[in-house]
């Protein structure tokens, strides 16, 4: 599937997914995860297309710190959904599966940032003509410093 295919899938279904529609294949097994969520291969029947899934790991059963993940998730999502950028991936909501709250986002077969990147460093332009010469990190410890 190409970008424009991509796209045009993305905007049709943007904001109007139906939970019912979304197949999770392994539910219980994450494909990756990170400091506080899991990520899930999903496929939107109606279109086939593939979803990345994140949903929030609760390490404690305290409703505090329950709430405090689930504050900060809903937080990731609003942030997420206002921003627009052919650099950033296109989020296409939050659902409910199964009792578990999803933030959905297209599916990227060569993994995410922090794979992509430094396996492609010296290939990476920026608009321009200018190389990308710091390393990935540098994004995520932005993402750090604006508590995302």
């Amino acid at each position: 599937m190409d970008q424009t295919d991509l796209s045009a899938k993305i905007s049709a279904h943007r904001l109007r997914l139906n939970p019912q529609l979304i197949e999770i294949p392994n539910p219980s097994r994450p494909v990756g995860g990170g400091g506080y969520c899991d990520m899930f291969r999903g496929i939107y029947t109606s279109t086939r297309l593939h979803l990345a899934l994140k949903r929030p790991r609760f390490c404690t059963l305290e409703p505090k710190a329950t709430e405090d993940v689930m504050r900060r998730f809903r937080r990731e999502g609003k942030l997420w959904s206002a921003l627009d950028h052919i650099n950033i991936l296109p989020f296409l909501g939050m659902v409910d599966i199964g009792g578990e709250t999803y933030l959905v986002s297209p599916w990227l077969e060569h993994g995410d940032l922090s794979k992509f990147v430094p396996a492609r460093l010296e290939f990476l332009e920026l608009p321009g003509s200018k190389r990308l010469s710091h390393p990935s990190r540098r994004v995520f410890e932005r993402f750090d410093e604006w508590d995302i």
